[in-house]
């Protein structure tokens, strides 16, 4: 986890490249698969839409 700074938001997307794995920014809340189907599995929920909504990314 990265703090969303001017510095953050210039070194993540950086990182995510160099060890090839994705990027999710502005997370509002992280969890490890909920339903217990695919315990390796992080849900990242973040605001959509200008914050009117939250999506969750798997």
């Amino acid at each position: 986890m990265i703090g969303a700074t001017v510095v953050g938001r210039d070194l993540a997307p950086r990182i995510a490249a160099r060890v090839d794995t994705g990027l999710t920014a502005d997370a509002t809340k992280i969890e490890i698969d909920p339903t217990g189907e695919h315990p390796t599995q992080l849900w990242i929920t973040r605001p959509a839409f200008g914050g009117n909504l939250f999506g969750t990314i798997v």
